[in-house]
């Protein structure tokens, strides 16, 4: 699992993308349930954005008023996602919405880096 997670971290600074994208679907095909599974990409994504954020400040290229006003909002909408997702996995009864979902943003993520590649 070490080694997973060093290459997933790897990959994930190389590639661009977050970490959640690489480890929630490598936790879900290792048998773990999926809302145990993002939430443990959340947490690993934590140190992993924690330590490019350093480097930023480091390097003197981050912009803090950007960061602040975009951390704001980044902030309130993952409250209300979390709450939202929390809602619907009660109602339904099936934490499977999550896996949907996390392929509906891969999928996504796909055709936006494939139209923005062309132009």
């Amino acid at each position: 699992m070490t080694t997973i997670s060093f290459f997933g971290g790897l990959l994930s600074s190389i590639v661009g993308v977050g970490g959640g994208i690489i480890f929630s679907p490598l936790l879900v095909s290792l048998n773990m349930h999926p809302t145990v599974a993002v939430s443990t990409a959340i947490f690993v994504e934590t140190f992993m954005v924690l330590t490019t954020t350093v480097q930023y400040i480091i390097a003197n290229v981050l912009y803090t008023y950007y960061a602040l006003f975009l951390g704001f909002f980044s902030l309130s909408g993952t409250i209300i996602g979390l709450y939202l997702i929390h809602r619907i996995v009660i109602k339904l009864g099936k934490a499977s919405i999550i896996i949907f979902l996390l392929f509906f943003v891969l999928v996504l993520a796909a055709i936006i880096t494939i139209f923005e590649d062309w132009r």
